[in-house]
């Protein structure tokens, strides 16, 4: 072959292949938004199902976003890495979505829709990293998923809820689901670092661990605690506002103190055994049930009478 054919076929080669790259594309892995730029305070484009599909508009990230569109139809934008799962290939060849893009949504973020997901712990995605070769694998992953959700609550989506009817006795694995929205009252008896769990991916830093605050009914209250968690991607969004919600911070403004949580309401699985509602007869129980709030994605704390909010941003 001649030189002139060889660089015919080179210049093929390459533009192959480069079609490729750029024919990647992403899979939404859990609901997530649009955005018209690459970082969180941007204006929301659409809102996107699990399941979507995107066409890969740029190979590299901007502020860890991807600029993609939708396989669907519809505006371009930018989806943060967190919440894709990123396939090569043409999206042409992908399965059609069975979940497609959503309609916008009628409110903002600071209508109550606070985003946290420019706040990821680095190089650990949403499903944390427990082992695959354990027996629970895949209920560890769901469940991880729904321990670092970056989506705070609407005030629509708001179910206020007595801590007592929380705590009442009898076996409360059904009583509530994972996709309530929560507004809880509560006396903080205990707040303290969580420590490692997979859910953050192990990870050895304080500032990626999860504050465990400790609610009872009152500060006489002698009955087992429930558990609310503060997880790392919101401390990072309410630093922003210099909010500080790490565990030590916390600790100085809560404990001790009533306060008013609202987040996402979630079973963990993992302490059944410690709980009293599920496991009455347990030789370790140190939590009434294994319902948690958990993210908390706002908290106001009772001072002198008056409800003081420690959250930042619009909620």
């Amino acid at each position: 072959m001649n030189r002139f054919g060889l660089a015919v076929l080179t210049a093929a080669s390459l533009l192959l292949t480069t079609s490729y790259v750029q024919a990647d594309y992403l899979e939404v892995s859990r609901t997530a938004n649009l955005r018209d730029q690459p970082a969180s305070a941007a204006n929301w484009v659409s809102q996107l199902a699990p399941g979507a599909v995107l066409r890969l508009l740029e190979n590299d990230e901007t502020n860890g976003y991807y600029h993609a569109a939708p396989y669907s139809g519809g505006q371009a934008g930018w989806i943060y890495r967190t919440f894709v799962r990123r396939w090569a290939g043409d999206p042409d060849n992908a399965p059609e979505s069975t979940s497609p893009l959503m309609a916008p949504p009628t409110r903002e973020p600071s209508a109550g829709g606070a985003d946290a997901s420019a706040f990821a712990i680095p190089n650990c995605p949403p499903e944390g990293n427990p082992s695959p070769r354990g027996p629970n694998y895949h209920e560890l992953i769901s469940l991880n998923e729904a321990k670092n959700r970056m989506r705070a609550p609407l005030d629509s989506e708001l179910h206020p809820l007595a801590l007592s009817a929380i705590m009442a006795q009898g076996d409360d694995r059904d009583r509530w689901n994972n996709s309530m929205a929560v507004e809880v009252e509560g006396y903080v008896v205990l707040d303290t670092s969580g420590g490692k769990e997979t859910c953050n991916c192990k990870n050895v830093a304080e500032k990626y661990h999860d504050t465990h605050i400790e609610l009872t009914q009152g500060p006489d209250d002698q009955e087992l605690p429930m558990i609310v968690e503060v997880t790392p991607e919101w401390r990072g969004y309410m630093g922003q506002f210099g909010k500080d919600w790490s565990t030590d911070g916390l600790r100085s403004q809560i404990e001790r103190h009533w306060v008013r949580v609202r987040g996402w309401m979630l079973f963990d699985s993992e302490h059944v055994g410690n709980s009293e509602n599920t496991n009455p007869d347990g030789s370790n129980l140190w939590r009434r049930t294994a319902w948690e709030i958990h993210p908390v994605t706002d908290i106001e704390v009772k001072s002198d009478g008056t409800w003081i909010s420690l959250a930042g941003g619009s909620h």
